[in-house]
């Protein structure tokens, strides 16, 4: 029998017996799980629905079916199409197997809009707040064994471009399904499937730099979580290039949490440490790769 029930967070250490499935929802995240004794399916889709944060246990063969037909509701990406469910097996080391959830980064950059595009004179610079939308990883564990990797996914939907800032310094990055830029961090309530990072853009050039798109690097950025406040990331401060194409390029960051997080706890350390900024490898690099794959010419950018 069915059972389903509003939970209060989604991650940590779930048990789930074998020749069973349940559904998280999540926000947008609709994420089905079947149990066999040699191994698990994973599948998931992203809904126009915002519905609450729940778990329904022991689903029936027909509800599995329901979920992985051809019908499917209307995706967040568009109301005009279906959503798309992705699918994928994972072997099973023992049928006593329990599920670990994570909340984390994503591992790409991400472009961010501003909601007004702005220019920056020299010497000035201009204080925005984003949302980052989080990814959840699942590991299988069994006993008191070390837990092995299954797969990472977005907790909202993202669409993977071409561009950065500009399309001559082009960047593989995820540009998230609506605009995450706010105003005050006052006007919103903690949310489980972002994260709050405020960004500071300073143009260091002696030559104004209009500034509409940045390029966040997540995998640099660190996050943390406060019951009160939500998750969030280290600021984040980036420095506005006064060159042809007025590229916004990673600096450093700032290991100060805007004040409005409270007291929090370090969730996942940052992936990558900075290095040379991601915006700065830009035309000549392209051009002197041509006729390289895509993933090989930017299989080292974080």
């Amino acid at each position: 029998m069915t059972q389903t029930m509003e939970i209060a967070t989604w991650w940590g250490r779930h048990r789930m017996p074998a020749d069973r499935a349940d559904l998280w929802t999540i926000g947008s995240l609709e994420l089905m799980i079947e149990h066999h004794e040699r191994y698990w399916l994973i599948h998931w889709r992203h809904v126009e629905k915002k519905t609450t944060i729940s778990r329904s246990t022991g689903l029936s063969t027909e509800s599995v079916k329901s979920f992985l037909s051809t019908v499917q509701p209307p995706s967040a990406l568009s109301m005009h199409f279906p959503a798309k469910v992705r699918s994928m097996a994972i072997p099973a080391t023992n049928p006593n197997e329990d599920l670990i959830f994570s909340p984390i980064l994503p591992e790409e950059s991400l472009i961010m809009s501003l909601e007004s595009a702005a220019v920056l004179d020299p010497t000035e610079s201009l204080s925005s707040h984003f949302f980052i939308p989080l990814a959840i990883k699942i590991e299988t564990v069994g006993g008191q064994g070390a837990p092995r990797h299954a797969c990472e996914i977005p907790l909202l939907p993202m669409v993977r471009t071409w561009g950065g800032t500009n399309p001559l310094t082009g960047e593989l990055a995820l540009t998230p399904h609506e605009s995450l830029h706010i105003s005050r961090w006052s006007d919103f309530k903690p949310r489980l499937d972002v994260a709050g990072i405020a960004v500071i853009i300073s143009n260091h050039g002696s030559d104004s730099v209009f500034v509409d798109r940045l390029l966040i690097p997540c995998s640099r950025l660190a996050l943390y979580h406060s019951p009160q406040s939500g998750f969030w990331c280290e600021s984040l401060d980036l420095h506005a290039e006064a060159d042809a194409v007025g590229v916004t390029a990673f600096g450093t960051t700032n290991r100060t949490l805007p004040r409005e997080a409270g007291a929090t706890t370090l969730v996942a350390p940052a992936r990558q440490t900075p290095s040379e900024s991601i915006s700065l490898k830009g035309l000549a690099n392209f051009r002197s790769t041509i006729g390289t794959s895509v993933e090989n010419l930017f299989k080292e950018r974080g």
